[in-house]
């Protein structure tokens, strides 16, 4: 479950801003992340993200960090 809404905004902002780090994983990890952008006031958990980007939850925690410079941990 998404612990806050604001710190899920934060880091799409943050990442739209600042670009993707990881090519090769760009399309995956902007869908992730509009797949938590849109469903903000739902319970997801960080299981259900990473399967929205077809990756296991250890990769994608992985992938997640290097392209948005920042961790999951504060979002779920």
């Amino acid at each position: 479950m998404i612990k806050t809404k604001c710190a899920a905004s934060r880091i799409v902002r943050i990442w739209k801003g600042a670009g993707l780090y990881l090519n090769s994983y760009s399309e995956l990890i902007q869908q992730s992340l509009y797949f938590i952008e849109t469903n903000l006031y739902e319970d997801i958990g960080f299981e259900e993200v990473a399967s929205e980007a077809l990756l296991s939850p250890y990769h994608f925690h992985r992938v997640f960090r290097r392209a948005v410079r920042s961790s999951h941990s504060g979002l779920f």
